[in-house]
């Protein structure tokens, strides 16, 4: 995805707390995560909304019972992973170039 450029160091915990998980969740998902109420998988076939969203330890998950790719929980980072096919730092750093972090200065600070 970045052919072979090294990448700079970006703490996910300090991103995925400067940022609406719930706003990257609907950008990637074009789910708007509710806590409590169940939706359809936007990964497979799904004829009954089982899934959910649920908050664990500062990140938000989508759980998807029937386990698509083997996996119960998805944090944001997973997802677009999963649908851009890259590592976890390329996905902090799709995460950080959508919502324009200032990560060089290692601030998290908004790029104006």
């Amino acid at each position: 995805m970045y052919g072979g450029s090294a990448l700079e160091y970006i703490d996910a915990q300090e991103l995925l707390n400067s940022v609406s998980q719930e706003q990257l969740f609907f950008k990637h998902l074009g789910i708007y995560p509710v806590i409590g109420k169940f939706f359809y998988s936007p990964f497979r076939k799904d004829k009954s909304p089982g899934c959910r969203f649920i908050w664990h330890s500062g990140f938000l998950y989508f759980v998807d019972n029937a386990r698509f790719n083997n996996k119960l929980y998805w944090s944001i980072i997973d997802v677009i992973r999963y649908y851009n096919n890259c590592s976890f730092k390329e996905a902090l750093h799709v995460i950080a170039r959508e919502v324009k972090i200032n990560f060089r200065k290692n601030d998290y600070s908004t790029v104006k």
